[in-house]
């Protein structure tokens, strides 16, 4: 597969998980839902599907409330948290080096510290 820049916007709401949960149960909860996890980074611990993206590291499902993915020529960034707590992005980068998990992976951290210091 060819590298290019992808665009992605949407939005992502945080699934209440409990603290206990295992990384089975988690897979277990997706494949419920109906879909099928499509990368799952060992070393990183996260898996993403269509419908899914979650940190084993934080122990975080967010569900894509809305995602839109097209083609494009920049490399642009913006995560932000909205009144109903959902994470509204928007997110351009080429993917020779990256992909979206990691955007996402990312971001949210950063968000999250931002929001614990506000």
């Amino acid at each position: 597969m060819m590298s290019n820049t992808e665009f992605h916007k949407g939005i992502l709401r945080k699934i209440d998980l409990d603290s206990n949960v295992s990384f089975d149960a988690i897979i277990d909860y997706i494949k419920n839902t109906g879909e099928t996890p499509e990368y799952y980074d060992i070393e990183d611990k996260y898996l993403e599907c269509k419908g899914f993206h979650y940190n084993k590291k934080t122990n975080t499902l967010y569900k894509f409330i809305e995602h839109i993915e097209n083609d494009d020529d920049d490399y642009f960034v913006d995560f932000r948290e909205n009144d109903e707590k959902d994470i509204e992005f928007i997110a351009i980068f080429y993917n020779g080096g990256t992909f979206l998990g990691e955007i996402i992976n990312e971001n949210i951290e950063k968000l999250t510290k931002e929001v614990a210091h506000d």
